[in-house]
């Protein structure tokens, strides 16, 4: 009888050690996942934060939105088991706006200035390409609102031959270029602009003061 009950407080505390082992394991357990879906779901809040920040959207403007290589794996299935698409209602912007192009031969004389502007609404957007003949200028790729005074924004301020790339309109303006040729020699600049926008003008700019 005593052995047996020295098995038996022996088989009920082996129970008992392992009963508090499988409970620390399990709570382990449980405490790991949480913390996993704690770092889940602080990932995820990263990654919406991150989304957000590429997001840009200013008032009547495109909004626009890169994403990331990450992004690529974030499939829905719709009604029928097919991949959804991935929507984000942004990039893409409609134009009551008659689409225009236009080319331009702008020539300029050794160290002569001159200035090109597309007048746009907010959110208008273009395609641009210039490029010289034989040599170099200096380009302030620049814009302005009207009545304004002397605020402006640069897009780009460079030396070079030529150049080419797209904008979409912060705000009502003009957005365009100031070259001055760098050259030994006379050039003609060509200008191709095509897109949304009001007009494309050359400024005066004696009376403007400069830019």
């Amino acid at each position: 009888m005593t052995e047996e009950k020295s098995m038996n407080k022996s088989t009920l505390g082996f129970i008992a050690i392992a009963a508090g082992l499988i409970g620390m394991l399990l709570g382990y357990s449980v405490t790991n996942k949480g913390d996993d879906a704690s770092a889940g779901t602080s990932t995820r809040a990263a990654t919406t934060t991150t989304a957000a920040a590429t997001t840009v959207k200013s008032d009547g403007a495109l909004p626009y939105r890169f994403i990331a290589d990450s992004e690529f794996t974030d499939i829905s299935m719709d009604e029928f088991g097919r991949p959804a698409p991935y929507n984000i209602g942004e990039n893409i912007q409609s134009s009551q706006k008659v689409y225009k192009q236009q080319t331009l031969e702008v020539p300029l004389a050794l160290d002569q200035t001159v200035e090109y502007k597309a007048v746009m609404e907010q959110g208008d957007s273009i395609v641009y390409e210039w490029s010289v003949d034989d040599g170099e200028v200096y380009t302030d790729f620049h814009a302005h609102p009207p009545g304004e005074g002397d605020f402006f924004t640069r897009y780009s301020e460079i030396e070079g031959s030529s150049d080419q790339g797209a904008i979409v309109a912060a705000y009502d303006g003009q957005h365009g270029w100031f070259w001055l040729n760098i050259s030994d020699q006379p050039i003609t600049i060509t200008l191709k602009v095509a897109g949304f926008y009001d007009d494309l003008i050359e400024i005066d700019l004696e009376a403007e003061g400069g830019y």
